[in-house]
């Protein structure tokens, strides 16, 4: 009996003695017992990061002084960077941004890769739909332009912008190359 009234007090009095919301928090029971204003950073150290299985682990890689969003991808850039030293390729960047939108062109809706302030500049509008970021894209020494996703777990989002991109630049832009590499 002793031994659960020390814990007991020893509970109540960190919680007396303890000012700061986030060290607070662990204190509340449960949900009802939270205060119903929480600031912002309070309530970035009250939220956990969630656990995440196998697939949801991504561990970003570096090469070059630059951040890559896997390891997968820094080896890749290694590898473009050699390709571009012994003359295969021209040049390459990585994480491109691609625009898609629906262009209103004589009142015929168009998905085009036109950026918005292109569309607004001639006068048309437009209805942004959403970007899509490539992991590289390499010019290679004919001229032409090769688009190249490095992709490992496929989500729903991903595989739907993945339709609007490759569609529209089957169709716009057929010199292109479009290539994934699982």
């Amino acid at each position: 009996m002793r031994k659960e009234t020390n814990k007991f007090r020893s509970f109540s009095k960190k919680k007396k003695t303890d000012k700061s919301f986030s060290k607070k928090i662990n204190f509340y029971r449960t949900v009802t017992d939270l205060p119903e204003v929480i600031d912002a950073k309070d309530y970035q150290s009250f939220i956990k990061p969630q656990k995440k299985g196998r697939l949801g682990k991504k561990k970003e890689g570096w090469y070059n002084g630059s951040r890559y969003d896997s390891r997968w991808e820094a080896r890749y850039a290694q590898e473009l960077d050699l390709r571009k030293k012994i003359g295969e390729i021209r040049d390459w960047s990585k994480q491109v941004t691609i625009q898609i939108n629906v262009a209103n062109i004589n009142n015929t809706p168009v998905l085009t890769d036109e950026t918005g302030i292109s569309l607004k500049s001639k006068g048309i509008n437009y209805h942004h739909i959403c970007n899509y970021r490539i992991d590289f894209v390499i010019e290679l020494t004919d001229g032409s332009k090769e688009f190249v996703e490095i992709k490992g777990y496929r989500t729903e989002l991903w595989t739907l912008k993945w339709k609007l991109f490759e569609s529209l630049f089957t169709i716009i832009h057929p010199e292109y190359k479009i290539r994934i590499i699982n």
